[in-house]
């Protein structure tokens, strides 16, 4: 007990000689009835009651969003009173699109991301255009399917809707003011309803709009939308049957997926740091391992998506990526792809053999005699009906 009472005069001198700890100062405000309210880029956040009262810890500004107003914000040390402009009621179809060089005036980075990415060239990159020629010469009537997700822009009166040979300049692919004019999906079945008519567009007659994932983006033209966090958003163009044929797949192979079930959408993995909506190097685990047994060397080869969503490869059904390894006169190719004929309208889609989320390829091999490595290369292609067009992604050399 003698011990006890020196530590608790030293614990009672070290509180008198000490700064108390700073109390929090909260300020109270108004907004209209269940908007979201928040100290900007911050999370504290609290949802105006029916009173419109909220209250927050303090901060330097101030943000409110609801649905169908734009997000206001407001300055302030005591009482915040924030008030929303509605939302124009009606799209306006004759509407000019922004161009992305516009945007890149206060979003360089951003802007560097999408023109270097392949929604920019979405319907003029030399690949899609070899690919389209054929289309046209043998399913002219379909030509406007491919619009509706490569150049969904486009007015329904421009020449190049049909034939998107004629399209040319930035505003002819996936551009930045298409994806922020998007507030809604419109009425319709994901995978039958194509880009342009299942997105549900909102055009200001006067003014801007943009539409985006940020409640807190208060500079007077921005609207926040959580559709934009949504993966059915991406579905829009990344899911479609075409010709019959379940050409694009990545949204249902995300809802298969372990991403999927967990409700982790497509944006936390491509969209996260910024516009670049990674699609180079797949998410791949490549391990190798060797045994050596009085029969000869073995290599054991794992191959394993690790940080994916969907099946790999994804996306258009005639992609695919081929491993293949070489040791001395040895040289073995593994193709992951969807079988198809070429091109994929020709034909039904044939057996699967796509690499599934988390799950891995093993491949066991008998090095020659005398041999001291494997190498492993992998290779991306495109198109089937374009074998030149491939990509090593990865070249790896392993000694045993």
């Amino acid at each position: 007990m003698s011990r006890l009472i020196p530590l608790f005069f030293l614990a009672s001198l070290l509180a008198w000689l000490l700064p108390p700890s700073p109390r929090p100062v909260w300020v109270r405000g108004h907004a209209p009835p269940g908007a979201t309210v928040r100290v900007k880029n911050t999370h504290h956040v609290s949802i105006a009651d029916a009173h419109g009262r909220f209250t927050l810890p303090q901060g330097e500004r101030f943000t409110a969003s609801l649905a169908g107003h734009f997000i206001t914000g407001a300055s302030g040390h005591a009482s915040i009173r924030l008030t929303l402009k509605a939302l124009p009621k009606h799209d306006d179809a004759d509407y000019q699109w922004a161009a992305p060089a516009e945007c890149a005036s206060c979003h360089q980075t951003i802007y560097n991301e999408w023109s270097g990415g392949a929604h920019s060239g979405s319907a003029t990159s030399a690949g899609f255009r070899r690919y389209y020629r054929r289309v046209i010469d043998e399913k002219p009537d379909g030509a406007g399917v491919c619009t509706s997700c490569h150049a969904p822009g486009l007015r329904d009166d421009d020449l190049a809707f049909f034939d998107l040979r004629r399209a040319e300049g930035p505003l002819s692919g996936v551009h930045c003011d298409y994806c922020h004019k998007v507030h809604d999906l419109n009425a319709g079945d994901i995978g039958l309803t194509h880009g342009r008519f299942l997105l549900k567009l909102l055009r200001p007659s006067k003014g801007q709009l943009f539409f985006g994932p940020r409640d807190d983006a208060d500079r007077g033209d921005d609207a926040y939308s959580p559709l934009h966090r949504d993966s059915r958003y991406c579905a829009a163009c990344h899911e479609g049957n075409v010709f019959g044929i379940p050409v694009y797949t990545t949204y249902s192979e995300w809802l298969d997926s372990p991403a999927g079930r967990a409700g982790m959408g497509c944006q936390e993995c491509h969209n996260k740091a910024g516009h670049t909506f990674s699609t180079g190097t797949p998410g791949l685990e490549l391990e190798v391992g060797f045994t050596h047994t009085t029969s000869g060397t073995f290599a054991e080869v794992r191959l394993t998506p690790s940080k994916v969503g969907h099946r790999l490869p994804t996306g258009f059904v005639e992609r695919r990526l081929v491993m293949t390894l070489e040791a001395g006169d040895y040289r073995e190719e593994t193709t992951f792809a969807r079988r198809v004929t070429q091109p994929f309208w020709h034909g039904e889609a044939g057996a699967d053999t796509r690499l599934r989320p988390g799950e891995p390829f093993v491949k066991r091999v008998r090095l020659p005699s005398g041999v001291p490595s494997l190498r492993v290369l992998i290779t991306r292609y495109r198109y089937q009906t374009q074998p030149d067009d491939g990509q090593v992604i990865l070249d790896r050399k392993w000694s045993r």
